[in-house]
C-alpha cells in the first residue's frame, strides 16, 4: 500500500510537471503568434503620388471611379463615377444616400491639368501617377464656397 501511495504521488508529481510543461509551451507558442501578429499589423508605407502634366484628353479617357469628399466635413462621403472621351467631354454620377446626382459637360487643358467651369461651380483635375498605378484627384469649389475633393481610380 505504501508503494502504491508513493507511485501516486509520483505519477501527480509526473502530472504536474508535464501540465506545467504544456502550459509554458502554449504560452511561448501564443506570444510568437501575437509578436508576428502584431508586425504584419504595422501600417503599409504609404503611397508616394507623383504629378504628371495632362498633355491631351487621351492621357485620361476613359472610366474613373472613387470617393468624393466635401469640405468642411458635413455629410457622408459619395461614391463617383466619371466617363472622360477623347474630347474632354465627360459625364459623371455621384451616387448619395437620397438618390444620384448626375451630369456631363466638357473639359479644357490648361497648364497640364483638367478645367471646368459651370454656372454650379469650378473643378481642376490632375494626373496623379506612383507604381504604375495612375490616381485623377479632382478639386471642385461651389458658387457657395463649398469645396469638394475626389480622388479617382480607372475603373470598368
Amino acid at each position: 500500500m505504501w508503494l502504491r501511495d508513493k507511485r501516486r504521488t509520483e505519477d501527480r508529481k509526473n502530472m504536474v510537471e508535464t501540465t506545467r510543461t504544456a502550459k509554458v509551451l502554449i504560452g511561448l507558442t501564443l506570444l510568437a503568434l501575437v509578436a508576428q501578429g502584431c508586425q504584419s499589423l504595422a501600417p503599409a508605407p504609404k503611397q508616394e503620388w507623383t504629378p504628371q502634366s495632362i498633355e491631351s484628353f487621351g492621357a485620361v479617357a476613359g472610366k474613373w471611379a472613387g470617393i468624393m469628399v466635401s469640405h468642411p466635413k458635413s455629410r457622408k462621403d459619395d461614391w463617383v463615377r466619371v466617363a472622360i472621351l477623347d474630347d474632354g467631354r465627360y459625364e459623371f454620377a455621384s451616387y448619395r444616400t437620397i438618390g444620384v446626382l448626375s451630369g456631363r459637360g466638357q473639359f479644357t487643358l490648361a497648364d497640364g491639368q483638367l478645367t471646368v467651369t459651370t454656372e454650379r461651380g469650378t473643378a481642376t483635375g490632375s494626373l496623379l501617377v506612383s507604381d504604375g498605378s495612375r490616381m485623377l484627384r479632382i478639386i471642385g469649389v461651389m458658387k457657395d464656397g463649398a469645396q469638394y475633393t475626389a480622388e479617382l481610380e480607372p475603373s470598368q
